[in-house]
């Protein structure tokens, strides 16, 4: 019986140490992230660049994992949450990228790269609407000579069935191409 209770002891003494090992304080001051951003972003594009599953989910996910790091490295720069918001994106976790994109938000509630991906986020879902207030934001925060933005708001304006506004956008876009 006492050995019993020696061997249930030393157990909780080793899952003590244990728990203070996994909850050691890791210091992202002396990570770069520069590296982790690049490492990231070669992920994520690989991602986008495959037409296996596995391996884009395989990136995704290891993308994820460096961007992860990167919102310790940099926790109020909206970037890499807006990259993790897409990466749920991608994996129709819509609920998930939504929280993402509201912790950018509110680390810069006009940053014109979150708004674009969140009316991107929007706009694959058909939510119209929403998509075309986030696409506005991004235009009026620094987006209004992105052609990618400019190639949406004319198709929202037309799915939408403003002519005017849509021909607007299709004019800035060939002022763009130019």
């Amino acid at each position: 019986m006492i050995c019993k209770k020696i061997k249930f002891c030393v157990v909780l003494m080793l899952l003590g140490i244990s728990i203070q090992i996994a909850s050691a304080e890791i210091d992202y001051s002396k990570l770069s992230a520069a590296e982790y951003k690049k490492t990231a972003d070669i992920l994520f594009d690989k991602s986008q660049n495959t037409q296996d599953k596995n391996e884009q989910g395989m990136y995704l996910a290891q993308s994820m994992g460096q961007y992860y790091i990167l919102t310790k490295i940099k926790p109020l720069d909206p970037y890499a949450y807006v990259q993790i918001a897409r990466a749920y994106d991608i994996n129709k976790a819509y609920t998930k990228a939504k929280h993402y994109y509201y912790v950018a938000f509110n680390i810069d509630i006009k940053n014109p790269y979150t708004n674009f991906y969140f009316g991107e986020s929007n706009y694959l879902q058909k939510n119209y609407n929403e998509a075309l207030k986030y696409y506005l934001n991004a235009y009026n925060n620094g987006y209004s000579n992105n052609i990618n933005l400019n190639k949406r708001l004319c198709e929202i304006y037309k799915k939408l069935g403003d002519e005017n506004k849509s021909n607007i956008y299709a004019n800035k876009i060939a002022n763009l191409q130019k």
